[in-house]
């Protein structure tokens, strides 16, 4: 990783460098010196052609399932107040995308947490204001 550490730059797509044999360490150093940039990377620009659209997708389908479980639990008493827990929320695209679209089916959401390896991918999740509290941590290492 050393040898990599010094190719890595902002605004560089670094997702070839991810793989399955990567120690924590490394996921960790590249996603730190990702962060800034990872959402315009990812998501691309009308002007590259390439627009990624995943997190919303996921999102919308998340939502209008809510929806249903809560229409059909409508007998149970439950009113909502929902809370998530976004498991390697990096920059928060995906619980930005969440939020929105809970809020667009009328689905009360009361606290979404975020938690990352990264963070610099955390400060920059925390600019976009949809988590209660965001979390630094490892999954893949147990005490």
């Amino acid at each position: 990783m050393a040898e990599m550490s010094q190719e890595l730059q902002h605004g560089v797509d670094y997702s070839h460098l991810l793989n399955d044999s990567n120690k924590a360490t490394d996921v960790k150093e590249i996603y730190a010196k990702w962060a800034r940039s990872y959402d315009e990377d990812v998501k691309g620009s009308s002007a590259s052609g390439t627009i990624y659209v995943g997190s919303e997708r996921a999102a919308q389908c998340l939502a209008k399932t809510l929806r249903q479980c809560l229409e059909s639990s409508s007998g149970t008493g439950f009113k909502g107040g929902l809370c998530g827990l976004d498991v390697g929320c990096g920059t928060g695209l995906s619980g930005q995308a969440v939020v929105e679209a809970v809020r667009e089916e009328g689905i009360l959401l009361s606290a979404v947490d975020g938690l990352d390896i990264s963070r610099p991918m955390l400060e920059e999740a925390r600019k976009k204001s949809v988590y209660r509290d965001l979390l630094e941590e490892d999954i893949t290492q147990s005490d």
